[in-house]
Parts: C-alpha cells; sequence; structure tokens
C-alpha cells in the first residue's frame, strides 16, 4: 500500500478565509453552497450552487445558479438563477461543454425537466424539454453537436440514462444494469462512457450511453468521481469511512481496475486528470495531486471548514477547486508554500537547495524585502523561480506571480530527469541570482 510522501509534503493552511501565496481565492457574490466546477478554457470557469433558505421556522425553499467567471476566477456573474417556491423540489446538474461556445445543463422544477443549452458561451440560454415526468437531470455530457447523454433520477437511489441524438427534439431512455446511487457520469471520448456508484461499481458505455455494462472494483466503497489521463489511463476515487479514501487505476480503457491508494486523512470526492502524467484530487480536507500516473501523492492544500470541495483543472498547472461559496485557483500546479508570513526579510536573498545533492526533491528558499504595488495598491514584486539544465535549457517554472515580502519556499521534483547538474535562478524587479544543484540517482 503506497502512502503520501509526508517528508516532501506541501501543507497550504486556509486560515480566515485566505490562502497562502501560490492560492488565490474568490467568492461568490450570493450567499450559497458550490456542487460543481468546470474550467472550460484558460479564462472561463462555470460553477453550480444551491442555497436553501427557510422563510418560516422548519419550512425550507431552495435557490439554484449558474455562475460564470471569464477572467479566471477574478470575479463572477450570474448566468442562470431560478427561486423555488416552498416545498418546491428542485433540480440542476453540472454544465457540460462541447467547445468554449456550446454548453448544456439540466434543470428540473417539480415533475418538469428541461435542458438549457447556449451557443455563446453562456451569454444566452434556450431551454428544451425532457418529455417525461419526474425525471431529474443529475449529470449531463454534451458528446457531439448533436447528442446528449443525461443521467436522471426520480428521488433516491433509481437512476435513469436519457439519450437525444437531434439536441434534444427527441429521446431514448434506458434502465441501468445496477441499482443504488449513481454518484456521477464521465465521458472520455462521444462513444466511450462511465457511471461510478455508490456500490464500488463502475458502468461503462462504448455505444453513447446506450448500454452499460457492470465493472467490479472489488472494493465496496462509494465511488464519487473517475477521469482519463487518455485513452486508456484513468483514475477514480472512493469513500471507505468518515476518515479514510480509496484511489483506483485503470491502464486498459476502464475495463479493469486496481487499488493504488488508500488515504486515511479524510474523504475525497472529486478527480482531475491533465496528460501526461498528472492527477488531482480534493475532498474534504485537502487537495492532493500526483504528477507521475499516481504512483506517488503530495498535498498541495489543506482546508479546515467541512464540506466537499470539487476540483476541475485546465492544463497540468492551472486548477480551480471549489469549497463552499469559495473558488481557490493556483496557476503552478501547487508547487510552493510561503513558510513565514510575520517576519519581513531585509533584503532579497536565494538560499542553497536542501538537500543538496537530492533524489529525486527538493527544496529552494528564497525572501523578498519589498514589494512595489501597482498603480491601484496591490500586487508585489513580479517573482520568477525556474530550473534549468547544464545547457541553459528552461526545465520547469517553479514560481511566476507578484509576492509580497517574505519568506518562500519551492519544492522541486526532478523524478522525470536524468543524474546531473542544474541550476535554479530567482528574478525579481530588483534582485537576481542563480545557484546550482545536483540531481544523483
Amino acid at each position: 500500500m503506497k502512502k503520501i510522501n509526508w517528508k516532501f509534503i506541501l501543507i497550504l493552511l486556509i486560515l480566515s478565509g485566505s490562502v497562502n501565496a501560490q492560492w488565490v481565492s474568490s467568492n461568490l457574490p450570493l450567499s450559497g453552497i458550490i456542487r460543481n466546477i468546470n474550467y472550460v478554457d484558460k479564462n472561463d470557469i462555470y460553477v453550480n450552487q444551491s442555497y436553501t433558505y427557510f422563510p418560516f421556522p422548519q419550512t425550507s425553499a431552495t435557490t439554484v445558479r449558474l455562475f460564470k467567471s471569464n477572467n479566471s476566477g477574478a470575479s463572477w456573474y450570474d448566468i442562470f438563477s431560478y427561486a423555488g417556491q416552498m416545498y418546491q423540489s428542485l433540480g440542476m446538474s453540472n454544465v457540460s461543454f462541447l467547445n468554449p461556445l456550446k454548453g448544456i445543463f439540466g434543470f428540473s422544477q417539480s415533475t418538469s425537466s428541461y435542458i438549457y443549452k447556449t451557443t455563446n458561451a453562456g451569454a444566452n440560454w434556450t431551454s428544451t424539454v425532457i418529455p417525461y415526468s419526474g425525471f431529474s437531470p443529475a449529470k449531463c455530457n454534451y458528446l457531439n453537436d448533436s447528442t446528449y447523454v443525461v443521467l436522471t433520477t426520480t428521488g433516491g437511489p433509481n437512476y435513469q440514462v436519457f439519450r437525444s441524438t437531434n439536441s434534444g427534439i427527441s429521446w431514448s431512455f434506458s434502465s441501468l444494469p445496477v441499482s443504488g446511487y449513481m454518484n456521477n457520469m464521465y465521458f472520455l471520448n462521444q462513444n466511450t462512457g462511465f457511471i461510478v456508484t455508490s456500490d464500488g461499481n463502475i458502468l461503462k458505455s462504448v455505444n453513447s450511453g446506450s448500454t452499460w455494462d457492470v465493472i467490479n472494483t472489488g472494493v465496496l466503497s462509494n465511488i464519487m468521481d473517475i477521469s482519463f489521463l487518455n485513452s486508456s489511463t484513468g483514475f477514480a476515487v472512493g469513500i471507505i469511512s468518515l476518515t479514510s479514501s480509496v484511489i483506483f487505476k485503470s491502464t486498459n480503457e476502464g475495463n479493469n481496475w486496481s487499488v493504488i491508494d488508500t488515504i486515511t486523512t479524510g474523504q475525497l470526492n472529486s478527480i482531475s486528470c491533465q496528460n501526461p502524467s498528472v492527477v488531482y484530487v480534493s475532498g474534504v480536507n485537502r487537495v492532493i495531486k500526483s504528477i507521475d500516473s499516481g504512483d506517488n501523492w503530495t498535498e498541495i492544500l489543506i482546508f479546515q471548514d467541512e464540506g466537499s470541495a470539487y476540483i476541475s483543472c485546465y492544463n497540468k498547472d492551472t486548477l480551480a477547486v471549489s469549497k463552499l461559496n469559495s473558488v481557490y485557483r493556483s496557476y503552478n500546479g501547487g508547487t510552493y508554500v510561503k513558510v513565514n508570513s510575520n517576519i519581513i526579510p531585509d533584503k532579497y536573498s536565494l538560499l542553497q537547495n536542501y538537500p543538496n545533492p537530492f533524489n529525486p526533491t527538493t527544496k529552494i528558499r528564497f525572501t523578498i524585502s519589498q514589494s512595489v504595488l501597482s498603480p491601484n495598491g496591490v500586487g508585489g514584486d513580479l517573482v520568477q523561480l525556474k530550473v534549468f539544465d547544464i545547457m541553459g535549457r528552461e526545465i520547469q517554472t517553479l514560481v511566476n506571480e507578484s509576492l509580497q515580502p517574505g519568506t518562500y519556499q519551492a519544492t522541486f521534483d526532478g523524478s522525470k530527469l536524468t543524474s546531473g547538474v542544474y541550476f535554479y535562478r530567482l528574478t525579481s524587479d530588483n534582485f537576481t541570482d542563480t545557484k546550482r544543484m545536483l540531481l544523483v540517482k
């Protein structure tokens, strides 16, 4: 059984709603809890939110909303909202995009269900009725210009899959081969899809959701999410207990699954992969990351508040994590942490990495003594920390953002490099320094 490499862990504590330097946070403008997040392109992020309020004691009502950010999460605006009446049943699925312009989501009120579609990146939406009463869309997938696949529920562990091949004009539906709660539906391409269940089964379709086969993982767990690096290699995450979760891996197109890790530090519920080898997993109290297809894991963020966190990555370094009513974004894949934010250094410095020689990871510490504010009074020194090989070719950018005065620490992972001499260079508005390090395998 593999364990998280605690020796080289990066812990980012979220205190009083703020995050450490590598994470940027923003809150949605209206109260509620985020249920899904989708990083569509380099600027556009979508989140689904629900808000339950009590107009009278013990009498609840619900509002569902879809928010969008078109500036990588810096600000948000409401693009769909529906306020239910007391006792009215509302449902809203994830939003699924075929490309940055074309997307769909499912919505239900009482016994009526709809698919909403946009062709202009969420600026406008048109609705299509699903002509079956009592089915609430739980998950949507937009497979091609005319094909929608929708996982629906009638309440409790009762699910069916609806399909339309003519943009919602007509629908067919099929029952699933197992009962139980269906937690997510994910399509690798327009033909191959998966549904993860609460009883350790993974359902697979190779015909755009027309029929589904049962794949038993062999572990009784509440499988919450699934994602693939490529056509053959995929990962799934399941909950075993209140304090433990399991990570599965498949290397044969999802036909067989094996356990690669058991995490005993809390529940994990969301996963997002980025080819060729980066996997992010989030949960109730943390976000972990693997850069080697699940062989090793590193913690990159820890939460103090209870509540599920959902994750979506745009590329291997750019990701967004939703937690309660906040969204946290990182643009360097969670590679460094601020060590001391209380003592302001009196000078710039770049320290020798430790350990040195190293295999395969090493820590690089540096200090920033002053910040240069932008005209609007925010920001700081633009700091870059880069690693180069002996030929002067850039290997990796560890830091590339504006930083306030403080002491910082980065971790460099050379697991995919050959033994030899490497250089790391720190540059800012007022400082440049380069040091040498030695990777020995």
